[in-house]
């Protein structure tokens, strides 16, 4: 298949692009970036500051440490929790479907929480 990330940059594999100093592949890495802060944005403000957590979750969300820093970083200047290095590890290397991955210390932490996707589609089909 020639679409998603494969189609953007030529490669498939999130993990490498996240990490890759290739022009190609950091731009798409920083358009993901920017698309989602805009989303994240927009919600903070039609929900007038009101939210107590910014929850990373999915494939990309649970398994990319680079974009969970990424996205924090730039999320910061609204008050959510800044990412914490050690914290911000894979799913695997935590207990329980939810961990936090901030440092603390602010009102609006940040979480990962642990989806799957066969049991939702299977029970709620």
């Amino acid at each position: 298949m020639e679409s998603g990330w494969k189609a953007l940059t030529g490669n498939n594999r999130f993990s490498r692009i996240a990490i890759s100093d290739k022009p190609s592949l950091k731009l798409a890495f920083d358009i993901l970036v920017d698309r989602v802060c805009q989303f994240v944005g927009g919600y903070f403000v039609q929900l007038e500051g009101k939210i107590d957590a910014l929850v990373f979750a999915g494939g990309l969300g649970e398994n990319s440490p680079e974009l969970r820093k990424a996205i924090l970083g730039r999320c910061a200047c609204l008050g959510i929790d800044t990412v914490d290095t050690q914290k911000n590890s894979s799913a695997e290397q935590h207990e329980g479907p939810v961990y936090k991955i901030g440092m603390g210390g602010t009102r609006i932490r940040a979480l990962v929480c642990e989806t799957n996707e066969e049991v939702r589609i299977y029970f709620y089909g």
